[in-house]
């Protein structure tokens, strides 16, 4: 009797396939496009817990957008108004954007998203 190796196929991805956001959670889907809207990176579906992301982004790109995306759930969840009016801007998207891009480059070291 002959012992062969076992062979173990591992995925590695960019992201992990779900994300908890205070006891909920999401699936991450990788999209061609989100509403028919090529500029949209990822949008978060509160209803259908669901985060899509565009699978054309790197992944660094794809990284920041799935955190965007997270700190837009935890606003809906906790019901706090992350954002300030600004004259021609979401506010909320605006600090969305830039805590998402300040927090991605403070944890990228450590990101290592694995299936």
């Amino acid at each position: 009797m002959c012992d062969e190796p076992v062979i173990r196929h591992i995925v590695y991805t960019d992201l992990p396939a779900s994300v908890d956001i205070l006891g909920l959670t999401y699936s991450i889907e990788l999209v061609d496009l989100i509403d028919d809207d090529a500029d949209l990176l990822g949008m978060i579906f509160y209803k259908e817990q669901i985060i899509k992301i565009r699978n054309s982004l790197s992944k660094e790109r794809k990284q920041q957008t799935l955190l965007h995306e997270i700190l837009h759930g935890l606003n809906e969840q906790m019901g706090y108004p992350l954002g300030y009016e600004r004259e021609g801007e979401d506010g909320i998207e605006h600090l969305v954007q830039a805590l998402s891009g300040g927090l991605y480059q403070t944890l990228k070291p450590y990101l290592s998203f694995r299936l």
